[in-house]
């Protein structure tokens, strides 16, 4: 085994180490199930057996998958809110199903981007705000209310996201029931007629949808599949260690596609087939701490505390 394989399995291992040795009087981690990423009230603290937190590693790195473009829309609303600190504010994954009640859903109970469209006007502030009030209402009597205006706010922002985001799937893929594959022929044809080079897509959608930047066009399309990772603070802090100087976004993908070089094409009889997905969420569990529902356990788990990267970073 080389060095550089040796490094995609020892990262592998400190992901293990964290959920196995979470609550023991000698590791430093604490873990905790959460019935929802937001949800600290009904949280206990956990004990995972070594085989189960194989499992539960090798389940999280493997690619979801997308049945048509309603699960692309899904996947696209959810990596529109993983800026630093947005994901608590908006809490997407945790209140689902309250999207829906406003967003709508098909008769699948899928994220319709065709309803958003019918309902909302592309680039319309009236309509921005309706959806803003819509939300506001729905969570004016829990525990996390929007704060609508200001600049600490990230509500505004992402409903216009959300409108942009769905028009975006429209113009693309008129029927939501599109395939994965005609979603990828039509967004490469169009990106190819305003931009050109390694980075056309990321420069496509960053320029069609508000609210999404090089690092989170770089979160969705690694997501459905292409061959990137995205260049969070996580990965940022990764990469600067192993090249030892400072690196930026579009550095940060074209050194990680080399590195990734590092994942075996195979992992205890598993074919890995996307190795910069495979990398990427490694160490963004080592992380972040953020092993989320998926597979064998049907709640979060979470690990503590939050200085995880720099215990990940010393490890490494």
């Amino acid at each position: 085994m080389n060095s550089e394989e040796n490094l995609y399995k020892k990262i592998k291992e400190i992901c293990i180490e964290q959920l196995c040795t979470a609550n023991t009087e000698t590791s430093p981690y604490k873990a905790r199930y959460a019935s929802s990423r937001s949800d600290d009230a009904k949280s206990y603290k956990i004990k995972i057996s070594e085989e189960d937190a194989r499992a539960h590693v090798e389940t999280l790195i493997e690619p979801d998958e997308y049945k048509n473009c309603n699960d692309i829309f899904r996947r696209l609303l959810i990596s529109g809110q993983n800026k630093v600190g947005m994901p608590h504010v908006i809490d997407f994954m945790g209140r689902e199903n309250d999207f829906k009640d406003i967003l709508g859903a098909n008769q699948n109970n899928q994220f319709d981007y065709t309803k958003v469209t019918e309902k909302y006007s592309k680039n319309s502030i009236d309509d921005e705000n309706n959806l803003l009030e819509a939300f506001a209402e729905k969570f004016k009597d829990t525990d996390k209310p929007i704060v609508a205006t200001g600049s600490k706010s990230w509500w505004p922002q992402y409903v216009r996201f959300i409108i942009a985001a769905a028009w975006f799937m429209k113009e693309l893929c008129p029927s939501s029931e599109a395939s994965l594959e005609e979603f990828k022929l039509a967004l490469e044809a169009k990106a190819s007629e305003k931009y050109s080079g390694k980075y056309m897509l990321q420069d496509y959608i960053a320029s069609e949808i508000s609210g999404i930047g090089f690092t989170l066009a770089c979160d969705f399309l690694k997501e459905i599949g292409y061959p990137m990772a995205k260049p969070d603070i996580h990965i940022k802090e990764f990469m600067k260690k192993q090249l030892n100087r400072e690196i930026s976004e579009q550095d940060i993908v074209e050194e990680f596609n080399k590195l990734s070089q590092c994942v075996p094409n195979k992992d205890n009889e598993i074919e890995i087939e996307n190795k910069q997905y495979a990398l990427d969420k490694l160490i963004w569990l080592c992380c972040s701490g953020n092993y989320y529902k998926k597979g064998k356990f049907k709640r979060d788990i979470i690990v503590e505390p939050k200085s995880l990267r720099d215990l990940f970073l010393e490890k490494i």
